[in-house]
């Protein structure tokens, strides 16, 4: 549990990092509203795995 939580922060800073902080957190706010609506939004399938 500690080590996946360590390993979800490592790669929360990298993505933060690569896509930049606004569009990474919407696009993660968003996700977490619900799959059905984000997909129909278009989101990257990507974001959707790193979501889990």
């Amino acid at each position: 549990s500690t080590r996946q939580a360590a390993t979800n922060t490592g790669l929360w800073g990298a993505f933060t990092s690569a896509a930049g902080d606004k569009e990474y957190v919407k696009a993660q706010f968003l996700i977490r509203q619900g799959d059905t609506t984000q997909f129909r939004l278009g989101t990257h399938p990507r974001n959707r795995a790193i979501s889990y």
